[in-house]
């Protein structure tokens, strides 16, 4: 004689079933961010298609429309992913020299540009910053403001850094 499930088994599987169905959607997203970030940084956003876009990921035009409602927003997606992730390799490249404010300064420089030189869409945001982005993304001001925030932060820690250097052979030479 065999039971029927109970309402706990049925309520597992179908959390296993939501939970397969929500990673399966944000790898479709991943792969719409991708295909975006490809064209958008190689064609312009004026000669970049949703049609393309889609194709590119394999996924359906209203899948694309449905995570993300039109082209702009997709494409501020797009800005806010590079930025993100670029703030985040500049910030671990930076902090390997944490204690030492001109190196810390000195890599997270040297991490923005090797960042730079390997992702297309960066490039793009640093060429066209006027005509492109100026008015898009409501964080990308915060993102400039809190960047502009951490490097005058470690200027000031670097002129400390060296005032305090140039007072200690200062006061070793006396």
């Amino acid at each position: 004689m065999s039971r029927a499930p109970s309402k706990r088994t049925v309520s597992g599987l179908a959390d296993i079933q939501g939970s397969r169905r929500s990673i399966k959607s944000a790898e479709r997203r991943r792969r719409v961010l991708l295909a975006a970030n490809h064209f958008f940084s190689r064609h312009g956003f004026r000669k970049t298609t949703v049609d393309v876009i889609a194709r590119e990921a394999e996924v359906s035009k209203a899948l694309v429309f449905a995570f993300f409602g039109d082209k702009e927003t997709l494409y501020d997606a797009v800005i806010q992913e590079t930025l993100r992730t670029w703030t985040g390799f500049a910030e671990q490249q930076s902090a390997r020299h944490h204690d030492s404010p001109d190196l810390e300064l000195a890599s997270l420089f040297r991490g923005s540009f090797e960042f730079a030189n390997h992702t297309p869409m960066l490039r793009v945001l640093m060429a066209r910053r006027e005509r492109e982005i100026q008015g898009r993304g409501e964080s990308l001001p915060q993102v400039d403001r809190a960047w502009r925030g951490k490097l005058s932060g470690r200027r000031r820690d670097a002129r400390e850094h060296s005032f305090s250097l140039a007072f200690d052979r200062a006061l070793g030479a006396a």
